[in-house]
């Protein structure tokens, strides 16, 4: 599921992109930059999610990034007033996305018992 989840979330800002009123609003000349800081965010989150899984528990850095980084980015995203905080609201989001991405098929396979290894194994989702 990760694979779906990952582009799911990324490309859920290009239906928006379409809408007139959200054109007219951010008056938007760059609509790269909103898709680029997701991916950035990404990438901030592969660096540091193994470090944060290694140091504390695995339920509390999934709590973390899902309870914490991603409902708090996707309100403040969709509560943005101007194009500052709508880039900043989805770096926060992509944070969270990929933290979710990287941990949850991990966490699936520890707790899976081992009769169901092949079907829960996150390797066909990479």
């Amino acid at each position: 599921m990760s694979g779906p989840n990952i582009r799911l979330h990324f490309s859920a800002i290009f239906n928006t992109f379409g809408q007139p009123g959200f054109l007219r609003h951010f008056n938007l000349a760059d609509k790269g930059s909103i898709s680029d800081l997701f991916s950035a965010g990404g990438i901030l989150a592969a660096l540091i999610v193994g470090y944060m899984y290694d140091k504390r528990s695995r339920k509390i850095t999934i709590n973390t990034s899902d309870a914490l980084i991603c409902i708090s980015g996707g309100a403040l995203q969709a509560d943005s007033i101007n194009v500052a905080m709508l880039l900043v609201t989805r770096f926060i989001t992509g944070c969270g996305i990929e933290m979710i991405v990287f941990l949850i098929p991990i966490f699936q396979k520890e707790i899976s018992p081992p009769m169901a290894f092949v079907v829960l194994s996150p390797e066909p989702m990479i």
